[in-house]
């Protein structure tokens, strides 16, 4: 239990570490903590310590007093390695999401959005405005948009020749679909910002919309229409109006596929539910059971077709028009 409550310290240290990106400046070999100091700016008696009490965590080792070699832990916190988690931890650590989560009592007493309270803003109107932080998070973004090949090949896509990619953020998930189904497009909407990062070719296009607006008149009729944790950002009511918004645009015998980390009915502990809690602090939504899943596709006025089972981390659920589902 005391390593539990004191495990905001282990998180804080790995948001500085990775701030000054100690793992790619110890690629070459260990260095001392003068040596380190010198090249990312800091004091060197206090990076000292922090590299010290990363020795206790496993981060780091001390080959010689006050040098410092990585680790294979470090080592994933590198920027040059494929899968890298350093945006993980530049992004749990920043201020604006560690002080999001000092709002958790109140989310929970009061039922709203811990960031909203503790910042006045919510979180996707401060990535707008503070693109660091934003790129730190489309990195993010960029690690969850990998999903497990057995999904993907459960979705069929194949049938689907022009995708919409509902919240695509910087396109991962695009250009994965159109890397894997031949002769598809995949089109990406999202914010100006997300989308600035999608890379344009004759497969994978973006548009910048807001997408409570209703789906680019350029863009309805699409075959399929994805929405991969974008659901879990959001209140049902809001979730409901997104799903209306897939169905009103759906062509009459086309798809809408929700991926989601989706939470087991019997409550048996899983990491959704770790997720939920994050989005409560994060955005005001929440990950659900399927059973929750059906009651906002019946209000938005369609069907459940099939559930696709959990592959890894996440699950699929495809939608179709009622009348086209029967």
């Amino acid at each position: 239990m005391l390593a539990l409550l004191s495990g905001y310290w282990a998180t804080q240290c790995l948001y500085v570490l990775a701030e000054l990106g100690v793992a790619d400046r110890l690629v070459s070999g260990a260095k001392g903590a003068v040596a380190l100091a010198d090249e990312s700016g800091c004091d060197s008696d206090t990076l000292s310590r922090l590299l010290r009490a990363s020795v206790s965590a496993g981060f780091v080792d001390e080959t010689a007093p006050d040098t410092f070699a990585s680790t294979p832990l470090l080592d994933t916190l590198r920027s040059d390695v494929s899968g890298s988690l350093r945006s993980v931890a530049r992004f749990g650590g920043h201020p604006a999401i560690w002080n999001a989560w000092a709002g958790l009592l109140g989310a929970v007493t009061h039922g709203t959005p811990a960031f909203t309270s503790v910042h006045g803003i919510g979180l996707f109107e401060m990535l707008e405005r503070d693109a660091d932080l934003a790129s730190t998070f489309h990195r993010v973004q960029q690690l969850n948009a990998r999903i497990d090949a057995g999904l993907l090949d459960a979705l069929d896509l194949a049938r689907f020749p022009r995708i919409v990619d509902i919240g695509g953020g910087s396109g991962g998930l695009a250009a994965q679909i159109a890397d894997a189904v031949a002769g598809v497009l995949v089109t990406v909407v999202d914010r100006r910002g997300a989308v600035a990062g999608v890379i344009r070719d004759e497969r994978v296009g973006a548009v910048a919309a807001d997408v409570f607006e209703g789906v680019p008149a350029a863009l309805a009729g699409a075959d399929a229409y994805l929405l991969k944790h974008v659901l879990h950002d959001w209140s049902d009511s809001k979730a409901i109006e997104l799903l209306r918004i897939c169905r009103d645009a759906l062509a009459p015998s086309g798809r809408v596929f929700v991926i989601e980390s989706v939470l087991p009915d019997s409550g048996r502990p899983g990491p959704a539910a770790m997720h939920d809690i994050n989005m409560l602090v994060l955005t005001g939504g929440r990950e659900r059971t399927v059973s929750q899943f059906r009651a906002l596709i019946e209000a938005a006025g369609l069907a459940l077709v099939r559930e696709i089972a959990a592959h890894g981390p996440v699950s699929a659920l495809e939608l179709g028009s009622r009348a086209a589902a029967r």
